[in-house]
Parts: structure tokens; sequence; C-alpha cells
């Protein structure tokens, strides 16, 4: 609907831009340009996922609607302004690629300092102007890089690679929307598998909309949901972080520590949804090799496992998965943490205290999930 083809690329000029796009190209409003949005997407689509699941229409409609919403958002305001702004998959897949070993970054910085076309950003001939607005040399995380690898073709200078990298390399927070979607993220992994996963019947009749009706009961879970990510655990960060600067005597005010603190989130909240998704996996394996020998339902069977019994894959082995996980991702947050505190400066014993509180909270969240998982 933007680019008027389905492939191959346009030349022109669109807003500075040097590919034709059809639309009105609007400006995305600066009052919304930032994370506070895709949580709010996020917030409302999980926690309503979580009652509507069952029922595969509803799943379909959901889905529907996000396609609707940004193919008509798509004329309307310039490049992937649902995608970059709204999309409540790309508030988890954005935050959570800071954890990535891969990443898409320029070769010789200095080779882009010299650029002035910029067709990374601005498109050419080869290739569409970066979809996310980004010029390449200012790509210094992961979080707003959809991995289109348009400004690998429109470069100039063949200057954009893709680079494998330490895991979970990033710890800078840079807005508050940010922290709270991180704080939101690990709230709904951790709701997501009690819920789920889980062996509290009242927490799965709570989202049982469909089948009980209970329409009360899921306006409690919501509050509560609700609640849990914008202000219970926010407060609980802001406490950890008040008490680490007084026992560290550093300079930052406690709201800048607790925004900083949140880099540990994300590590371990990519572990809890990981572990999450294991028996998932492992339970729904059959269903989707039978889906692929009958994809819509027509009495096909092109794998020959149309008609094959469900099978569990290695489910004594799925408790083990998710706490090696766990403690993968708890490792990774303990080391980031740290390298936040160190990186404030001071003495290393002053950070260890500031450390302190969170490291502890960290270690008791943990157990309480490998002892969740684990049984």
């Amino acid at each position: 609907a933007q680019r008027g083809t389905l492939s191959g690329v346009r030349q022109g000029s669109t807003k500075g831009y040097n590919n034709h796009f059809f639309g009105w190209n609007l400006a995305w409003p600066r009052w919304l340009a930032n994370d506070w949005p895709r949580l709010i997407s996020f917030l409302a689509f999980g926690t309503f996922s979580a009652a509507l699941v069952a029922a595969p229409k509803f799943s379909g409609w959901g889905i529907l609607g996000l396609v609707v919403m940004a193919t008509v958002l798509a004329p309307i305001f310039e490049l992937r302004a649902f995608c970059r702004y709204l999309c409540p998959v790309t508030g988890f897949i954005g935050l959570y690629a800071r954890n990535s070993k891969l990443a898409l970054r320029v070769a010789e910085p200095q080779v882009c300092s010299d650029c002035t076309v910029h067709t990374c950003l601005k498109g050419s001939a080869k290739g569409w102007a970066c979809p996310f607005g980004l010029c390449a040399q200012d790509i210094h995380e992961n979080t707003d890089c959809g991995m289109c690898t348009e400004c690998i073709k429109t470069c100039a200078y063949d200057n954009v690679t893709l680079r494998w990298r330490p895991a979970a390399p990033e710890t800078v927070i840079r807005s508050a929307g940010e922290a709270w979607l991180a704080m939101g993220m690990l709230v709904l992994a951790t709701i997501y598998c009690f819920v789920h996963l889980g062996h509290w019947p009242l927490l799965r009749d709570s989202v049982n909309v469909l089948d009980k009706g209970n329409w009360g009961m899921f306006l409690v879970f919501l509050t509560v949901v609700w609640a849990l990510v914008l202000l219970v655990v926010p407060g609980l960060m802001f406490g950890l972080a008040a008490l680490g600067r007084k026992l560290s005597g550093f300079a930052p005010s406690s709201f800048s520590l607790m925004k900083s603190n949140t880099c540990v989130l994300l590590p371990l909240g990519l572990a809890v949804w990981i572990s999450f998704v294991t028996p998932m996996f492992t339970t729904n394996l059959t269903f989707v090799i039978q889906s692929l020998s009958d994809p819509f339902g027509w009495g096909w069977n092109l794998l020959g496992a149309a008609g094959s019994p469900w099978v569990q894959l290695w489910p004594r082995a799925i408790p083990f998965v998710q706490v090696a996980v766990l403690l993968l991702g708890f490792w990774y947050a303990l080391r980031n943490g740290w390298r936040m505190w160190r990186a404030l400066g001071g003495s290393r014993g002053a950070a260890l205290r500031g450390y302190a509180p969170l490291a502890a909270t960290l270690l008791i969240y943990t157990g309480g999930m490998i002892a969740f998982f684990a049984n």
C-alpha cells in the first residue's frame, strides 16, 4: 500500500527520501514517538489474549486486527509507523533483541562519518529507505532495528554488515518507557506461567471467560495485572534503587537508578518467556506437523502425518530445560547489573553495597521460579 509494489524498488523523491511512496506520509506525532504506546498495546493484547486464546476465531480476529491496523496506517504515516510505535510484537522483539548475539552495524565508522549521501537512511535505486527511520551509523542498539537489511542493499560504500557478538551485551536503558516495558514483559511472562502452567484452578478460571462467562473475575485479573505492571513492580524497583543509592552514596537520583536497574530484567525476562514456551512447544509439536500435512483441513496428507497420534516431545526433560534457561538468564542479569553499577563510578565496595538489594531480589525471584518449574 505504501510502496505501491510487492517487489522491486521505486525511485523518486518523497519527503527527502530517494524512493517514491504513495499516501500522505505524515510524520508520526512526537508525543507518541516513544515506548509507552507499545507497552499499552502489549498489555492490552497480552491480558485479553490470555482469556481468548482458547477460541481460534478470536485469535484469528486479533491477528487480523493487527494486519488491518498496519495496512490502514501505512498510506497515512511515513515508513513503518505501526511497527515502530504501536505493534505489541515489536515491543517484545525489540526489547529482547538487546540480548541477541547477532547485530547489524557499520563496518568502519569513519566511512559513515565521511558519507554525505546517507543512502542507508534515504534509500537508493538498490533498496528502500530504512523503514525504521535509522541511519546506519546511529545504530548502537538492537531495539529499533528490524533487521530488514535494506541498508545493506542501499549503502553506497558497502559499509553495513552483520556482526556476531557476546550474548546480552546491552545494559543501557534509554528511557522511562523502555524501563516500564522491561518490567511489564517480566510481569506478563510470570503471570502467563502461573495461569497456564500452574496448578491453581482459580487463576485459570479468572481468564476462562469463554467457558464460564466470569467477566467479574476477569476484570479483577486485568486490574491486578495492570497494577503490577504500572505501579507495584515499578514501586518495588524504585525502593530497591533508593536503598542502593543510600548504601552506596552514589549521586544519581533514585528514579535514574531505578531506570538503569531494569537492564537486569532483559536477560532474566527472556529466560522466563523461554521457560514458559518450552512446554508449549513440546506439547504442540505434533499438531504443527499435522497442520503442515493438512493446512486447510481439507483432508490433505502432504507429509504423511495428518492422522498421526499426539505425542509430547521428551516431557521428562522439560523442567531441566526450564531450570537451565532460568539459571542462564539469572547469570546474565547479575553480570549486567554489576556492569551497570560499576559504570556509575565510585569504588568497587560502594558499587557492591548499592547493587546488593537488587541482586538479592533477583536471587529470590529466580529461586521462586525454579521452585515453580521444578515442582
